[in-house]
């Protein structure tokens, strides 16, 4: 039994044995869950904890034969929305990453770049993980994560000051210019 996040961000859904199912509703020890399948009977129950949400017990009959491609589609869009919040990276690149690692068959169902990219840029909005792309070199701060590289290497090494109409700025990793000088 597999987690993942679903769109919205507050909830969860699972996959198991090729279905997909989301919170039914919650119980005091458990959590019932139902077929995302519209009109699919079937239902599942597990543990409330998320690191033992092992099955406890499948109900019903599913109307319909399992999607494994639907799930692969599921966890693509989820990693995208991921990826959206914490890099700055353009969505035709987050799309291109995710749609390279998918089979043919859950590429097909993904949709088009045009909806993805929507996704991702709805995501982005809703975040308000990245400032607005600055119109002029002077006026504004750079914000601290914008700074650093993810090691935590320096990687804007000089500011001529947000004040400065000629603003100079100078972006590189100080091991990055060691390298350059051997």
């Amino acid at each position: 039994m597999e987690t993942i996040k679903s769109s919205r961000g507050d909830g969860f859904l699972v996959a198991y044995q090729g279905f997909l199912y989301r919170v039914d509703r919650p119980a005091k020890n458990h959590i019932a869950w139902r077929c995302c399948w519209k009109g699919c009977k079937a239902r599942l129950t597990s543990q409330l904890e998320p690191e033992n949400r092992d099955p406890l017990e499948l109900t019903g009959e599913h109307c319909h034969p399992p999607d494994p491609a639907a799930i692969e589609v599921k966890k693509a869009q989820a990693r995208a929305r991921e990826k959206a919040k914490a890099t700055s990276d353009p969505p035709r690149r987050i799309i291109a990453d995710e749609v390279g690692l998918l089979s043919e068959q859950a590429s097909s169902q993904l949709g088009t770049n045009r909806n993805l990219a929507a996704i991702i840029n709805r995501k982005r909005r809703k975040e308000k993980s990245a400032p607005p792309a600055p119109r002029t070199r002077f006026g504004f701060e750079i914000p601290d994560t914008y700074t650093t590289l993810s090691n935590g290497e320096t990687f804007l090494l000089a500011d001529s000051g947000s004040e400065d109409e000629d603003r100079i700025l100078i972006f590189g990793a100080p091991s990055m210019i060691s390298l350059m000088t051997r």
